[in-house]
């Protein structure tokens, strides 16, 4: 039982950013014309995603240390 809590465990990053960034992309998506969103949230929530998919294990696991370096600096 502990295994597995710390298997799901390495993923809680990744999918709280992948949520945090699909929450403002269908915020801005639902806008009509008198509550439009601005287009910094639209770029907000395509960083949030970005940053939740290079955060996952699997992807940590293959990126070289100067490749992780040069993305922490970016």
């Amino acid at each position: 039982m502990a295994n597995y809590k710390k298997d799901y465990g390495k993923y809680v990053i990744s999918a709280f950013l992948l949520i945090a960034g699909i929450v403002p992309i269908v915020k801005y998506l639902q806008g009509d014309s008198l509550e439009s969103q601005p287009l910094a949230m639209l770029f907000a929530g395509i960083a949030l995603m970005f940053v939740g998919v290079i955060a996952l294990p699997e992807v940590l696991d293959k990126i070289d240390s100067k490749a992780y370096k040069n993305l922490l600096i970016v």
